[in-house]
């Protein structure tokens, strides 16, 4: 299998959990990153000590198919964890939407998403 590249965007807690996550053959992480712009908190009509990161996004290369389904499972528990995340997939080089992973998501969906 060659490598898939996926984006994931959710809220900077999940994602930071997912990056800090043990290391898997089969999977490696960007460094996430905020998905608001500098311009924009320097825009915001409260104090910069008061902006808090509310996105993050993970672009995640996945080697084989193993990785895929323990990335899958990573994200599933996070959902429980978290109740009410929404996980967004999507491509990282064109950036349009692949999917969205809730409680109401199968994983069959998911493997969908990140076999495509």
């Amino acid at each position: 299998m060659h490598a898939k590249y996926v984006s994931f965007i959710a809220s900077r807690e999940a994602i930071q959990e997912l990056y800090a996550g043990e290391a898997e053959d089969g999977i490696q992480f960007s460094e996430p990153v905020a998905m608001e712009s500098p311009a924009d908190i320097l825009d915001a009509p409260i104090g910069l000590g008061e902006v808090k990161v509310v996105l993050e996004l993970l672009t995640v290369a996945i080697n084989t198919t193993a990785a895929g389904a323990i990335l899958i499972e990573r994200i599933f528990d996070l959902i429980k964890k978290y109740q009410g995340l929404q996980v967004r997939i999507q491509d990282p080089k064109s950036g349009r939407e692949l999917g969205r992973v809730s409680v109401k998501t199968s994983r069959e969906e998911v493997a969908r998403v990140l076999a495509s």
